[in-house]
């Protein structure tokens, strides 16, 4: 499962093209719509809390709130609040983006290696209880001990991780400024450099992860 780092990528991409709507308005107008994407691409993973409110904070990861259907219905219904934060920002691509950032947390888990039984998520339950996992993984498994809490929590600090982490950080700087240099592209110095960054950001990648 990726972490809040690669999970990022696909709100920060949309905020690119809808932050500029913003231009002119209150500074706070867009930290608060990027703030908010992060948020909704993290909204899947708030499954941990009961887990942990149980002691076992597994227990309900990767489950009804990684379907899709669930996702869709869960960026919907936050649409209205969105659109009354920022109603500079026409009701079709608010809610394109509010949907577009939740789905998004289940499509990346799928690219990433697991590591840990159930494989797989159930993209279209309650319509099927099927798991689907991507031949091709693009992030690698997170390496974790089941257990209490704290037992969880402190697994996660590990040399496996660490690195995992940093192939995450690699990911998505290449993509982020990718782009950038196309949101940029007006401007021949800032294409060049943030093309330049995406280059290096992904053999960076390919070291530490498919190589």
């Amino acid at each position: 499962m990726p972490s809040p780092v690669a999970h990022s990528v696909i709100p920060a991409l949309a905020f690119l093209r809808l932050g500029r709507n913003l231009d002119g308005g209150p500074f706070w107008k867009k930290p608060l719509l990027l703030a908010g994407g992060v948020a909704l691409a993290a909204l899947p993973d708030a499954d941990f809390l009961p887990g942990f409110l149980l002691g076992d904070p597994v227990r309900y990861h990767r489950g009804v709130t990684h379907s899709l259907i669930v996702c869709l219905l869960a960026g919907l219904a936050l649409f209205p609040l969105f659109r009354t934060w920022l109603p500079e920002i026409r009701r079709g691509p608010m809610a394109a983006f509010c949907v577009l950032c939740v789905c998004s947390h289940p499509l990346l888990d799928c690219l990433a290696a697991d590591a840990s039984p159930p494989y797989g998520l159930a993209l279209f339950w309650p319509l099927s209880g099927e798991r689907f996992l991507s031949p091709v993984s693009i992030f690698p498994p997170v390496h974790r001990l089941p257990g209490p809490a704290w037992t969880f929590v402190a697994s996660l600090a590990n040399a496996a991780n660490v690195r995992g982490w940093l192939v995450e950080v690699m990911f998505t700087a290449t993509i982020l400024l990718a782009g950038i240099a196309v949101h940029k592209r007006s401007d021949r110095a800032f294409l060049v450099a943030s093309t330049a960054g995406s280059i290096l950001c992904f053999a960076l990648y390919w070291i530490l992860y498919i190589r």
